[in-house]
């Protein structure tokens, strides 16, 4: 996701009618809190946007394409990578779109899916993989748990890391399980 900068005024602020822009957000996290927010799929080797979705607001989302079947956030991964159906690449995704249900649903659609998962972590071994994870940071724990969806099986994977915040949570349908070196992330903290 990202943000574009708004430049324009507010041609009825009682009623959110802005100049030129779908919906106008406000998130103060971001570098330019104030503009167009922007759901983006892109290629990971080259960082080419392959398809942009501007937001446009709850009731506008709402009669968007999947949403009737989907949560909103599902929705939109499926509307991002509409084009790639069936094709069998990966997908990564960030907190929005992470969670078991992303996994399904793009599984259904032939895709896979590696992400990060933070509020949206039904069907998830969250509780188990906290627990797991030794102390220290750096350590890790994984399980692969097979999860029923619309009558078909998928095998999921889910993987707990320990960093110095708490346990960050991954899930993911396509991995592998060949020994890889352990690399050392570079933290502000260590300077």
């Amino acid at each position: 996701e990202s943000m574009a900068k708004w430049r324009g005024k507010e041609k009825d602020p009682a009623h959110g009618v802005h100049d030129g822009i779908p919906h106008l957000t406000k998130i103060k996290l971001k570098p330019e809190p104030i503009g167009m927010e922007c759901k983006t799929l892109a290629d990971a080797d080259t960082g080419i946007i392959l398809s942009c979705e501007p937001q446009e607001g709850a009731v506008a989302m709402a009669g968007k394409e999947f949403r009737g079947e989907h949560p909103a956030s599902i929705a939109c991964t499926l509307r991002l990578c509409k084009d790639y159906f069936g094709s069998g690449r990966g997908v990564n995704g960030d907190s929005y779109f992470g969670s078991v249900y992303a996994c399904w649903a793009l599984m259904d659609k032939g895709l896979y899916f590696r992400g990060v998962v933070k509020t949206a972590h039904s069907f998830f071994p969250k509780k188990e993989l906290t627990q797991d994870v030794p102390y220290g940071r750096g350590s890790t724990a994984t399980a692969v748990v097979t999860v029923s969806y619309r009558g078909q099986h998928f095998k999921i994977g889910a993987a707990g890391w320990n960093e110095f915040k708490g346990v960050k949570k991954f899930v993911f349908t396509a991995g592998t399980t060949i020994a890889a070196e352990c690399g050392a992330m570079k933290n502000f903290l260590d300077d």
